[in-house]
């Protein structure tokens, strides 16, 4: 039975996902798979690029964890896996399925209302949250991320060029209001963080050319600021 899902975006998806019976991965994924199967791959190279950055880390906190499809790519360079999203139905789902090892664990957490972690991690992974947090509220979202993770930490954020969000399906876009493009991204980061990389991403593949012509960003935060 399924927990009382409070995003009215992932009714949907727990609907087909329990019609079709599909437990060999989460409902998120699943969605994806039959709805938009190229996505599952772009969603897999962030990553392995994240992993690939991450290498030689010793724990990994995945903030908006959904179903935790890259997981397993994680593990492959991190040992210590922890999987934090605000949807208690989504964690619990994780914690039924139990496909993973004992080196991950999950946690039901709101970052803006609920203060940071109670424990501190030395990296750390973002993909498509920023944009579902109103403005109003992302300082207290990246000021309680900083303090959950250690002052040598890395913190690697995923998410859209603004400038690319008017070829997007309109689905993707609901319950989303905090795109930003290649200058605010940078601004936005170096706030928070004491050095700041940021790679474009098409599909699968980073890549260096104009920040116009990204579709996605790749943003590495380096040493939090207090």
């Amino acid at each position: 039975m399924v927990k009382k899902i409070n995003q009215p975006l992932y009714k949907k998806h727990f609907k087909e996902y329990i019609e079709n019976d599909e437990r060999w991965v989460g409902p998120l994924a699943a969605y994806k798979w039959r709805h938009d199967p190229r996505y599952i791959a772009f969603m897999l190279a962030r990553y392995k690029h994240a992993s690939k950055i991450l290498r030689g880390k010793n724990s990994v906190v995945d903030i908006g964890c959904g179903d935790a499809l890259g997981f397993p790519i994680l593990l492959q360079e991190i040992p210590y896996v922890h999987g934090v999203d605000i949807e208690d139905a989504i964690i619990s789902d994780n914690l039924e399925r139990k496909f993973l090892p004992d080196s991950v664990t999950f946690q039901v957490h709101n970052l803006i209302e609920g203060g940071p972690l109670k424990d501190k991690f030395d990296s750390a992974v973002c993909f498509d949250v920023l944009s579902s947090i109103p403005i109003k509220c992302e300082n207290d979202f990246m000021s309680n991320v900083c303090s959950s993770l250690t002052d040598d930490a890395i913190y690697v954020m995923g998410a859209q060029n603004k400038l690319s969000t008017k070829y997007s399906f309109s689905e993707s876009q609901a319950y989303q209001e905090n795109f930003k493009d290649y200058n605010e991204t940078s601004k936005f980061m170096k706030k928070y963080f004491h050095n700041v990389i940021i790679f474009g991403m098409n599909d699968e593949v980073i890549h260096t050319g104009r920040e116009t012509m990204t579709q996605y960003f790749i943003s590495i935060g380096i040493a939090p600021r207090r």
